[in-house]
């Protein structure tokens, strides 16, 4: 029998959600929101609309608020690519801490000493993935010439 992916529910509009803020908070709302201690990942994760909003917020934050001061944190990070989403807007992403720390785990090459190794001088070898559970990204993101 066939699995389906549940479709996340859409985040709410950023624009929107400022002007929302500005009108019935504020600049002194809005300026809150924007020194939210929670950050692009709040509690170390990079979480979507999805997840976030099933979450307590912060004490003295709404859901949508909390949100909109994760995606103004977010924002200072966007990278640019080349793609455009399916709106028709470039394709942006941030890189948080919990996404390069991700990036590192499956970047980083197992290191066992080599056979001509000595005290004085180990000379580190590079062996591939390290479990049968990295090959399918170690297979994916090597050159066809390795």
């Amino acid at each position: 029998m066939p699995r389906f992916m549940k479709i996340p529910m859409s985040p709410p509009d950023t624009d929107a959600l400022l002007l929302s803020i500005v009108e019935t908070g504020g600049s002194a709302h809005l300026a809150k929101l924007l020194r939210n201690p929670s950050g692009p990942a709040p509690d170390g994760r990079y979480l979507h609309w999805d997840e976030l909003r099933r979450r307590q917020p912060p004490p003295d934050l709404g859901t949508e608020d909390w949100w909109f001061s994760v995606k103004a944190a977010r924002r200072l990070l966007y990278k640019n690519t080349p793609f455009m989403d399916k709106a028709g807007r470039p394709f942006v992403f941030a890189l948080v801490d919990p996404i390069l720390a991700l990036l590192h785990r499956i970047d980083r090459p197992t290191i066992t000493p080599s056979s001509t190794a000595t005290a004085e001088s180990p000379a580190p070898s590079f062996t591939g993935p390290r479990s049968r559970r990295d090959t399918g990204c170690w297979n994916s993101c090597r050159s066809p010439a390795s």
